[in-house]
């Protein structure tokens, strides 16, 4: 029992300790100077042990015995705890712990405080902190009340291992002495060893890292490393700098020893309505030409690439994407895509009710050996209005609008104004029939100018400039008759479908050119579509019949299987490009396949056949399957029937991809693709061996590509990419 005074003692003793408490925040901490701001605001104080005395002789306070000081969100523990009155000394023994209200947590077993609580002592201290990482040391002072000392210590923030504790850790820290200093939330290692398994790999005199409590902080961020067969060694540097706490800037420099150097920026804010994200670089390299073949001299060679999406109200948004290079083999040389056109876009949209607008400008660059400049279209702009009215009884009104300006520096301009009103009435028989009656009024105004302009089969000219339109309307019925059955927990459906769809013959003039309906493929997705091109600048003209069987099983777990089949009957198959499966009065046959029964297997695959002898016109085929550590992915793609309308020519190639998880932390990442035909060859190799535990992210790629882009060669490159957690 405490005897008279005590309570007073007690809060001096409370105060005195939590004070000098900052000496354990080490890395990481709140800071003495806050510690004691709080501590002045009488904040009460609980002081619980097994026995609690006072000697007045020598004016000490002692409390021995599962003591537990309580302040605020502080606990402090320990098995005894000392406070002189006469010298302001504070001392507690014997299983140490302080409870940070940050999280941090404090072990030690002897700490002294001295000179007015600011200074002190600890020895044999271990800190914890709340990311997991810890920090040892023989001991540790404080002075000024922000500056911490630890003598001899260890940092690492990888677990200690249950089953052999003694065993070092994956990799630690060893420094003659570690400084944390709380006003600059810095902690920075002296005389420092890096450490892998206990063995010494790597000394640095000096090495300064942000504490625990910022979140961001300008400094360098992981490097990588890579071998590769045209740059050579090369090196990359991250430099991460917070500009403010909404925008942040991180520069890269890309050291290669084969083709010089690379400055990479990426600049990146979050606005009030929205963010945005441009990454850019920059090179001064030897001059080349367009195909990547060198010249003398030197030059400058970069690119950009970001996006911005932003919010004007809760109708409108607005925003923009950028992707330019200074020249077509530029991204490839140095990495930073494989894509061979780069589209630039900027846009306004907005929505009410049921009524959609929308406002697009459009830019692409071609890097492949057949793209002229002078006939890439720039779309300036391409205006969209969309209105759904509501669905009743007596069916529903919509309207859409486009108007499309294409701008070439030396090839065709277009101009287009098109509109389509419909009607559309969707009943259900008593029958059980499923009807969706539409009928259409499409129109269409072109001002064209003679030029050049891009198809599938290349350059080709246009020669008519003037005035053109046309007028089509259309009528279509869908038809469905769903049968369903459930027993035993399975859902089982076969579903009829047949749609008629009828408009003028003769759609397509040819003073119309077709600039957005080029990329057609007929397939089961527009089997059933009234007009199954992408764009407006094609019609199908004539009136068609497609019909199938759409068949489904599935349970209440998620397994299912999905099945469909069908074909078309044309009275204009002139409307259709050659080689399309729709350019013949019998369509070919288009279906899909897709089955999941359970989570450990997928597939799904769709299918052209010919019409008369059942071969493959096209094929796409999408499997995956394994459980959650051994997946495997297939897919493959034939789609050779359509060579003589895509720019890509003949098109059979198989892909694979694997997933390995080996172990809990190692885990194995492979694909590769390959072509068939002519150029019948690997395309591409990627193996990724991934490590990842609670204290290092390393990364081993190996990638080669055998596709020959203009002049630049095949490349292989190897990858090493290594990352400390709580560093970088």
């Amino acid at each position: 029992m405490a005897r008279s005074g005590g309570k007073k003692t007690a809060r001096a003793l409370a105060l005195a300790l939590l004070v000098g408490a900052g000496l354990a925040l080490g890395a990481g901490c709140d800071g003495a100077r806050a510690a004691t701001a709080r501590l002045s605001s009488a904040e009460p104080v609980l002081l619980k042990a097994d026995q609690v005395s006072y000697d007045r002789t020598r004016n000490l306070v002692m409390a021995q015995g599962h003591v537990e000081l309580d302040q605020g969100k502080r606990i402090l523990l320990a098995d005894s705890i000392v406070y002189d009155q006469s010298t302001g000394k504070v001392t507690a023994r014997g299983h140490v712990r302080l409870l940070e209200e940050n999280g941090n947590v404090l072990f030690a077993q002897y700490v002294e405080l001295t000179d007015r609580m600011r200074d002190g002592f600890v020895r044999d201290a271990r800190i914890l902190f709340p990311d997991n990482s810890r920090a040892a040391a023989y001991s540790a002072v404080r002075t000024n009340g922000v500056k911490t000392v630890f003598s001899h210590a260890v940092y690492t923030a990888c677990d200690v291992c249950a089953l052999h504790p003694d065993e070092p850790p994956l990799w630690q820290i060893k420094a003659e002495s570690i400084v944390h200093n709380e006003d600059t939330h810095e902690i920075t290692f002296h005389n420092a060893f890096f450490d892998v398994f206990g063995v010494p790999v790597l000394y640095t005199p000096y090495l300064r890292e942000p504490d625990p409590t910022v979140k961001r902080k300008t400094g360098f961020l992981v490097p990588s490393f890579s071998s590769d067969s045209q740059l050579g060694f090369v090196t990359r540097l991250p430099f991460y700098i917070p500009i403010n706490p909404s925008l942040d800037l991180t520069l890269t420099p890309i050291i290669t020893s084969s083709d010089g150097e690379v400055l990479n920026a990426e600049i990146r804010q979050r606005t009030a309505n929205g963010q945005y994200d441009i990454d850019g670089s920059l090179a001064r390299t030897n001059r080349v030409d367009s195909n990547g073949n060198a010249l003398s001299g030197q030059q400058w060679r970069g690119h950009v690439q970001g996006y911005g999406r932003f919010n004007l109200s809760d109708q409108w948004r607005t925003g923009f994407d950028i992707f330019r290079a200074s020249d077509p083999t530029y991204l490839k040389q140095f990495r930073f895509s494989n894509v061979d056109t780069l589209t630039s876009r900027a846009f306004l949209e907005g929505e009410s009710g049921r009524n959609y607008a929308a406002v697009n400008a459009y830019a692409f660059q071609g890097l492949l050996a057949g793209d002229s400049a002078g006939v890439l279209p720039y779309v300036l702009p391409a205006l969209d209005y969309a209105y759904a009215g509501v669905p009743g009884r007596d069916g529903y009104f919509s309207f859409d609008a486009n108007a499309l300006s294409i701008y070439r520096t030396q090839g065709l301009d277009t101009r287009r104004l098109s509109t389509t009103a419909a009607w559309t009435l969707p009943f259900v028989t008593a029958g059980g029939s499923v009807f969706r009656v539409k009928a259409a009024l499409r129109s269409d105004v072109y001002s064209v100018t003679a030029g050049n302009y891009s198809t599938g089969a290349g350059i080709v000219d246009f020669p008519y400039s003037g005035l053109a339109h046309r007028v089509d309307p259309s009528a279509t019925v869908h038809w469905r008759y769903p049968l369903i059955r459930e027993a035993g927990g399975m859902t089982e459906m076969i579903e009829p479908i047949l749609m008629v769809t009828t408009m003028p013959n003769g759609g397509n003039p040819a003073n119309l050119p077709n600039e957005d309906s080029q990329n057609f493929q007929f397939n089961d997705l527009n089997l059933f579509s009234s007009d199954p091109y992408p764009g407006l600048d094609r019609v199908p003209g004539g009136t068609r019949a497609a019909y199938g069987l759409h068949a489904a099983v599935f349970n209440s777990g998620g397994a299912y299987a999905d099945a469909l089949f069908g074909q078309s009957a044309e009275t204009s198959p002139g409307a259709f490009p050659r080689g399309s499966g729709l350019d013949k009065k019998l369509s070919d046959y288009v279906g899909r396949v897709m089955f999941e029964p359970s989570a450990l297997f997928e597939i799904t695959d769709r299918f052209r056949l010919n019409s008369r002898e059942l071969g493959v016109n096209a094929n796409e085929l999408y499997l995956n399957f394994g459980p959650p550590y051994q997946k495997f992915g297939v897919y493959y793609t034939n789609l050779s029937s359509q060579a003589a309308i895509s720019e890509y020519g003949v098109r059979r190639q198989i892909g694979i991809s694997s997933m390995s998880q080996i172990t809990r932390r190692w885990q194995l990442v492979a694909d590769w693709e390959h072509a068939f035909g002519s150029s019948d060859n690997t395309l591409t190799t990627n193996v990724q061996l991934r490590y990842n535990d609670e204290c290092l992210h390393l990364s081993l790629i190996y990638s080669r590509s055998n596709i020959l882009f203009r002049n630049l060669p095949p490349s292989t490159s190897f990858t090493v990419r290594v990352k400390l957690a709580h560093f970088g």
